[in-house]
């Protein structure tokens, strides 16, 4: 590669490095207000696994920027290029030419990828009983729930296994050098498979917004309810988009030149970083106070500026039915 590309490369890579911080601190701010929203109701089941992925996601995010980081300065190394830290000319060592890819690394980074969007997930779903378990008394409410839950369950074990099992057996080889067998094979099977499950989970809690909004007992700025609350889970059609805007980077880097790779590679690692930390803040977004968003929307929509609860104590009986939803 020549000078000029590499320090491209390098400046691509610091702009991508702030835009994931800027996620991951946004991702942060969402999960302190996601509690502090929760200080009068309590914790659930939810909140558990949404720390689970918050922990996963600081682990992944913080292991995926350290390799890409280490990977583009030892290439820059090898090169003689000015020096990513010291800003001083270095000279070429062999040790930094070989082995800059850590095995061991990277397979951490993938399991805590698939834990972590695994927990994210499972938050959203165990998030939606909790909230439409009331109106959850017929076979057929309970199959909608059932459905998603199957298919996230079987993706994350499916997704481990493949990683460990399949794409380097047995795992002691991610502590050596060499390419794994069966490295796109995991790609195309646990990117493919994730946004269709993220389609499933999207569209998951439609039937029973309309269902529950549909009730005798709701009155007022129906459609407007409707539509707040559609907003506010459809949300994670970002997180989506980012994974398929990833997928599409990590395929275009198998058919790549070198200096191409490089670049794509570092899209696909800001994609990945953003699509964690997306996730996060898309799962909390329905669990925050929304009066305000749910004025501005009703003002815009009939001219009120009516702030009344979505789903309240008085809904059903229902005591258990949170006030910030």
């Amino acid at each position: 590669m020549e000078t000029a590309q590499l320090l491209q490369i390098e400046n691509n890579w610091n702009a991508s490095f702030a835009i994931c911080i800027t996620f991951a601190v946004f991702a942060v701010i969402s999960c302190i207000l996601r509690f502090l929203s929760r200080l009068k109701q309590g914790s659930g089941l939810d909140d558990f696994f949404m720390v689970l992925a918050f922990v996963f996601v600081a682990a992944a995010s913080v292991l995926e920027i350290w390799r890409q980081y280490y990977r583009i300065g030892s290439v820059l190394r090898s090169a003689n290029i000015v020096d990513t830290v010291s800003r001083k000319e270095v000279p070429v060592q062999q040790s930094d030419i070989k082995g800059y890819q850590v095995p061991k690394i990277n397979f951490i980074i993938q399991l805590c990828w698939v834990l972590a969007l695994w927990s994210t997930t499972w938050s959203a779903l165990v998030y939606y009983y909790r909230v439409f378990k009331d109106i959850m008394n017929t076979w057929k409410a309970r199959l909608m729930l059932w459905i998603p839950v199957a298919l996230v369950g079987f993706w994350s074990i499916s997704c481990l296994a493949l990683t460990v099992f399949v794409q380097g057996w047995p795992p002691s080889r991610y502590w050596k050098t060499g390419p794994n067998t069966a490295y796109r094979v995991r790609i195309l099977y646990t990117n493919i498979t994730h946004i269709l499950v993220d389609v499933v989970v999207l569209a998951t809690p439609i039937p029973w917004v309309l269902l529950k909004e549909s009730g005798p007992q709701r009155r007022g700025h129906r459609r407007i309810r409707v539509l707040v609350l559609l907003l506010l889970f459809a949300t994670g059609i970002l997180t989506t988009a980012v994974s398929a805007v990833r997928f599409a980077y990590l395929i275009k880097r198998f058919h790549a030149s070198e200096t191409t790779a490089f670049r794509y590679s570092i899209v696909a690692v800001m994609c990945s970083v953003i699509e964690a930390n997306m996730a996060i803040i898309c799962a909390n977004l329905p669990t925050l106070r929304y009066k305000a968003f749910y004025r501005w929307i009703s003002s815009l929509m009939s001219g009120s500026i009516s702030g009344e609860p979505l789903y309240d104590d008085n809904f059903g009986g229902q005591r258990d039915i949170p006030h910030y939803f």
